[in-house]
């Protein structure tokens, strides 16, 4: 598996991160405002795994998770996963957990062709 990892403040705002193909993947926004305004192109008939652990991180993201299998997204801290972002499940499995405050407040959550939500 491969894990991409945006660890500090805008380490990722506004980039186009793409995993790479024939392996599961992990991103990895642990810091402020990290993934902020980017996208992330999911591997395709692969897992994704995305944890935004930092203060707003991945608000206003597009998740291009669509050909992906199963898919996991945790947006743990303060304003995560917020605005415009846009989650997309895969083929498979879909986990969504807004634990932060606020935390996926008006994002949009298409479910897709997953065989199971939670």
């Amino acid at each position: 598996s491969c894990t991409i990892k945006c660890e500090t403040q805008d380490a990722c705002k506004e980039k186009r991160i793409s995993c790479p193909p024939n392996h599961d993947c992990t991103v990895v926004c642990s810091g402020d405002a990290s993934c902020v305004v980017a996208t992330i192109n999911g591997p395709i008939g692969k897992d994704l795994t995305v944890n935004c652990a930092g203060p707003s991180s991945c608000s206003d993201t597009i998740f291009a998770a669509t050909e992906t299998v199963n898919t996991a997204y945790t947006c743990s801290a303060k304003d995560s996963c917020k605005g415009a972002t846009r989650i997309n499940c895969g083929s498979g499995s879909c986990e969504v957990a807004c634990l932060g405050e606020a935390a996926c407040d008006s994002a949009a959550i298409n479910i897709n062709r997953a065989i199971s939500f939670a």
